[in-house]
């Protein structure tokens, strides 16, 4: 496979380093930001259930909520990119995966030896929800790599869709989708944490690709905040949880796509936040290590100071990781 096609896989989960080609023009960053803002509201989100600020288990408030109302859509805008730009598989990109899940296991491994910095790692718990081999592993990867390795049968039918199919397409799997939420629904998608979503979602962002110039900045942002708005609304007046934050909640999705808008309206163009982007999947995988202590007692400026740890070691990976790829040649 050309290595034009295996990079832009690459990019697609904002993993591989930032390389271009000299006769390329930079790439847009405006989706490179939304993939850093996404990430930060993913591990923001984490960190107010670890921390007991949330519970979705829970019909009482425990405080959260209204952050979380604004942070929870940043997994449907990282899947909502992927359909907008369409996911190249090849076993590269796979591989790759792989690679950055053990590279990831491996430094926590080291840090959960050292004393220092013992107290804050919980290897066993990364391992479990990071690591797409054990019962209890984070939903998130197994589902991506699913919709991975079905992106050529979408890329061909959505390629070759007509503007009429498109739209029909993606009105049907909403109404599955809504239909689901509300009538609970459990082998198509109860609360949006499977594949299913995942498909819809990659539907979805092309769809909005299509429309993108219908809806306007001050729309867009009104989408997100309402819609945001509406998760709250839902938590205090109905019940917390799942009713509130679902991913495939009508509130969510509204919020989730008018944060995509307003983004796609941005012009931006910098190599630093190409870089940092393609480090997010790494910080992903590292949290993991750090959020199932966050049940002891640590202070708001240890929690803080944990958040911007998880940034930083994942840029860190992400970089190490890309510098021994492309001394392999993966990427050059």
């Amino acid at each position: 496979m050309r290595w034009k096609d295996s990079k832009k896989c690459f990019e697609d989960m904002g993993t591989a380093h930032n390389a271009t080609l000299p006769a390329r023009k930079p790439r847009e960053s405006n989706f490179e930001l939304l993939r850093i803002v996404a990430m930060i509201f993913i591990v923001a989100h984490h960190f107010l259930i670890a921390s007991g600020n949330i519970n979705y288990y829970s019909p009482t408030l425990c405080g959260g909520e209204f952050a979380n109302s604004f942070l929870v859509c940043g997994v449907d805008c990282f899947i909502l990119i992927s359909g907008y730009f369409g996911i190249k598989c090849n076993v590269y990109k796979f591989l790759k995966i792989v690679f950055l899940i053990l590279l990831t296991v491996f430094i926590e491994y080291i840090l959960a030896t050292i004393p220092a910095t013992s107290r804050f790692i919980n290897l066993h718990y990364a391992v479990h929800h990071i690591v797409p081999l054990f019962k209890d592993t984070n939903w998130f990867i197994p589902s991506y790599i699913g919709l991975m390795l079905l992106s050529p049968i979408l890329n061909k039918a959505l390629e070759h869709a007509s503007s009429k199919e498109l739209t029909v397409w993606t009105a049907a799997m909403t109404v599955l989708c809504l239909y689901s939420y509300f009538f609970s629904i459990t082998p198509v998608d109860t609360t949006g944490y499977n594949l299913i979503q995942f498909i819809y979602l990659y539907i979805l962002g092309r769809f909005l690709k299509h429309i993108g110039n219908d809806i306007n900045a001050p729309r867009a942002a009104a989408m997100y905040i309402c819609g945001s708005l509406a998760a709250y609304a839902v938590s205090v007046l109905v019940k917390p949880g799942f009713t509130a934050f679902a991913y495939n909640s009508p509130q969510i999705l509204i919020a989730s796509s008018g944060l995509f808008l307003l983004f796609s309206k941005i012009k931006l163009r910098s190599n630093a936040v190409n870089i940092a982007a393609s480090t997010t999947f790494c910080v992903f995988l590292f949290h993991y290590s750090i959020i199932y202590n966050l049940k002891n007692d640590c202070t708001l400026s240890q929690v803080i100071l944990l958040f911007l740890v998880s940034f930083g070691m994942g840029f860190v990976i992400g970089r190490f990781a890309s510098a021994i790829l492309a001394k392999t040649g993966i990427i050059k």
